[in-house]
Protein backbone atom coordinates (compact mmCIF):
# COMPACT_ATOMS: atom_id res chain seq x y z
CA UNK A 1 0.00 0.00 0.00
CA UNK A 2 1.49 3.31 -1.09
CA UNK A 3 0.35 6.72 1.41
CA UNK A 4 0.90 10.14 -0.15
CA UNK A 5 -0.10 13.16 2.09
CA UNK A 6 -0.72 16.17 0.52
CA UNK A 7 0.12 19.60 1.68
CA UNK A 8 -2.41 21.62 3.78
CA UNK A 9 -4.35 23.78 1.57
CA UNK A 10 -7.85 25.28 1.13
CA UNK A 11 -11.01 24.51 0.84
CA UNK A 12 -14.03 26.53 1.35
CA UNK A 13 -11.44 28.62 3.58
CA UNK A 14 -11.08 25.69 5.45
CA UNK A 15 -7.61 24.37 5.94
CA UNK A 16 -7.53 20.82 4.42
CA UNK A 17 -5.26 17.70 4.82
CA UNK A 18 -5.39 14.84 2.79
CA UNK A 19 -4.19 11.35 2.37
CA UNK A 20 -3.73 9.15 -0.89
CA UNK A 21 -3.58 5.15 0.01
CA UNK A 22 -3.15 3.27 -3.65
CA UNK A 23 -1.61 0.27 -4.81
CA UNK A 24 -2.57 -2.46 -3.18
CA UNK A 25 -5.80 -4.07 -1.69
CA UNK A 26 -8.81 -2.03 0.00
CA UNK A 27 -11.41 -3.64 1.35
CA UNK A 28 -14.99 -2.82 0.72
CA UNK A 29 -17.63 -4.72 0.58
CA UNK A 30 -18.57 -5.37 -3.41
CA UNK A 31 -17.23 -7.85 -5.65
CA UNK A 32 -13.55 -7.97 -6.14
CA UNK A 33 -14.05 -7.14 -10.03
CA UNK A 34 -15.20 -3.36 -9.06
CA UNK A 35 -13.03 -3.02 -6.34
CA UNK A 36 -11.83 0.63 -5.89
CA UNK A 37 -7.75 1.68 -6.72
CA UNK A 38 -7.21 4.15 -4.62
CA UNK A 39 -8.77 5.99 -1.13
CA UNK A 40 -8.33 9.78 -0.14
CA UNK A 41 -8.95 10.49 3.43
CA UNK A 42 -9.51 14.23 4.32
CA UNK A 43 -9.65 15.46 7.61
CA UNK A 44 -10.13 11.73 9.33
CA UNK A 45 -13.05 10.97 7.29
CA UNK A 46 -12.96 9.08 3.53
CA UNK A 47 -13.58 11.41 1.17
CA UNK A 48 -13.38 9.36 -2.52
CA UNK A 49 -13.43 5.82 -3.52
CA UNK A 50 -12.51 4.83 -6.91
CA UNK A 51 -9.85 4.77 -9.19
CA UNK A 52 -6.58 6.21 -9.04
CA UNK A 53 -6.59 8.85 -11.96
CA UNK A 54 -9.71 10.05 -10.74
CA UNK A 55 -8.62 10.45 -6.86
CA UNK A 56 -5.75 11.90 -8.56
CA UNK A 57 -7.34 14.71 -10.67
Amino acid sequence: MTRSTRPPHRIEGLLTVETLYHSGPILTMVDQDDAPEAVIVRDGRIAVVGALDDARA
